[in-house]
């Protein structure tokens, strides 16, 4: 298991990219599923730098391979927030119509196969899975 303690701070966003840039080379964790984990990363670590709270939550990140699945955790002390519990936005219509938020969150739980979030006193737990093909 590798791990990377940070700030929620967007100058720290790209160091926290190249560390799962890293993480996938070394577990050989390529194309679609690389690029899959970079923007569920992403998306998850600019939502808990802009709504964390005051000071930048300190974050930790896992990454853990297994021979069917990988798995990202992202842990925050930040303001409680359940993505698992967003609801679905309105992907029909006109763009203007549309209400603001929720699109990212959305995006993560179809690129990951299973996201589990619990709350353990003042941290956010977040568990991303995405099962491997046999290959």
């Amino acid at each position: 298991m590798s791990v990377l303690r940070t700030t929620a701070d967007a100058s720290h966003l790209r160091n926290a990219m190249i560390w799962l840039d890293t993480q996938c080379a070394v577990n050989r964790i390529e194309g679609d599923d690389a690029m899959r984990l970079s923007i569920v990363l992403e998306e998850l670590l600019v939502n808990v730098t802009t709504y964390g709270g005051a000071p930048p939550p300190a974050v930790e990140l896992s990454f853990v391979r297994s021979p069917r699945s990988l798995e990202l955790v992202i842990e925050d002390d930040g303001v409680a927030f359940d993505p698992t519990a967003a609801g679905t936005p309105n992907l029909s219509g006109n763009i203007d119509e549309r209400a603001i938020g929720s699109l990212g969150i959305h995006l993560v739980m179809k690129l990951m196969d299973e996201v589990t979030y619990t709350r353990d006193g003042n941290l956010n737990r977040l568990v991303l899975r995405k099962f491997l093909v046999a290959g």
